[in-house]
């Protein structure tokens, strides 16, 4: 942890404090739980406050990693420039402490390692009751990559700019990155588009701002996969007995049809919108996911107008990827 109390009740944020020499030996206490604290300045990790026991603390039950307490720093150093900004503000409301409020309405959690779905649903719930927006910004451990795994799938976010989207941090090179126009194609291959923000340059509010801001239309330019890749892939599949396509299969049964028909085949070689089989084997509304469910609507007109664009182009070779606002346009009657 960054903020710790002295003996008088002040509060010491090591973020703003610079002369570390004149906290060795003195005492320290959590403004939390109110017990003691000790004081660490080594040569592996940056200076921080660490309980001497956590059984009395229920906010801090982990030691936080070198590159949680560095990013923590460096973005609230950042916001700090042109923004009020406090760093492991806690809200009593909800028994939470965000990493650090921003302008007292927004919440900025930086997440480095693994946890719960339950425990992420929870807490941007707790969020969203008591009015305050969160972004979930993700360290090197859960960096998109080439795969979508179920906890990452509720670290997405949705704008009608950009698509789906997902906010990643990097200590090392420090930056801050956005991966956006998210789409997955059958055999579980992440196509997106990123956007890199050295830490420091420009105004940070204004950069999170970036999935709602007027801009040119994006595109990625992909190649859809053949009739007979995308019949070897499923039929490989279905006789490996993948979980994922045997109930997607059994769902064509039940309507008389079988999936590896040439007709049905066509419904393959583009890359759906990510959630699209997870709705298709659910049988569900989409995108029940932590970030994305106020916009349940927007998301629906989303994906009816992708397929029927899909539909409508029916063509070989490559094709282009949009962002949902360039559906919204087209006349599909």
């Amino acid at each position: 942890m960054i903020v710790g109390e002295d003996s008088k009740g002040k509060r010491i944020n090591l973020v703003d404090f610079t002369d570390y020499e004149s906290l060795k030996n003195k005492s320290f206490f959590c403004p939390h739980c109110h017990s003691s604290l000790i004081f660490k300045n080594g040569p592996v990790k940056n200076a921080h406050f660490a309980h001497k026991s956590l059984k009395e603390c229920n906010f801090y039950w982990e030691n936080e990693s070198q590159e949680h307490l560095g990013l923590k720093k460096s973005l609230y150093a950042w916001f700090s420039k042109d923004n009020q900004a406090q760093v492991e503000f806690y809200l009593p409301e909800i028994k939470q402490i965000a990493d650090i409020m921003v302008e007292e309405r927004l919440a900025i959690e930086i997440q480095c390692s693994s946890l719960s779905l339950e425990r992420l649903r929870e807490r941007t719930s707790s969020y969203q009751e008591i009015g305050v927006t969160v972004i979930w910004i993700l360290g090197q451990r859960l960096h998109l990559r080439n795969k979508l795994t179920e906890l990452k799938e509720n670290f997405l976010y949705f704008s009608s700019n950009i698509g789906f989207y997902y906010w990643e941090l990097d200590y090392e090179g420090s930056f801050l990155r956005i991966n956006y126009l998210i789409h997955v194609d059958i055999k579980g291959r992440v196509i997106y588009r990123s956007q890199k923000f050295p830490f420091g340059r420009g105004n940070l509010m204004q950069i999170l701002r970036f999935p709602y801001q007027a801009r040119r239309l994006e595109s990625i330019k992909v190649r859809p996969l053949s009739k007979e890749e995308v019949y070897l892939y499923l039929r490989r599949q279905l006789l490996a007995k993948n979980s994922r396509w045997m109930k997607v299969q059994e769902l064509y049964y039940l309507k008389g049809k079988n999936i590896l028909a040439p007709s049905l085949l066509a419904n393959f070689y583009f890359p759906p919108a990510f959630d699209y089989y997870k709705r298709l084997l659910k049988r569900e509304e989409p995108c029940h996911l932590a970030q994305t469910r106020r916009f349940t609507k927007e998301i629906e007109e989303y994906y009816k107008n992708y397929f029927n664009y899909l539909l409508k182009i029916k063509k070989s070779g490559s094709f282009l990827l949009y962002p949902p606002k360039f559906y919204d346009r087209m006349n599909f009657k």
